[in-house]
């Protein structure tokens, strides 16, 4: 329920983005939300609005392997 929320708030910031051409089309958008999620790379309390913003928070952190 978490990964959900998190993505739900990517797909926000992308769509507020500045340049209107750099927002997601809304096809892209709906196919977003019909994809497998991708699991969530670090603990909730860790996550920032700047992390959220660069999609930071997908990304895998190869130091804990």
């Amino acid at each position: 329920m978490v990964g959900d929320i998190v993505f739900i708030v990517v797909i926000a910031f992308a769509c507020l983005r500045a340049r209107p051409k750099a927002r997601p089309i809304i096809k892209l958008v709906s196919q977003e939300f019909l994809h497998v999620k991708y699991p969530i790379a670090m603990p909730l309390h860790k996550i920032s609005l700047i992390k959220l913003k660069n999609h930071e928070i997908f990304m895998i952190d190869e130091s804990h392997n």
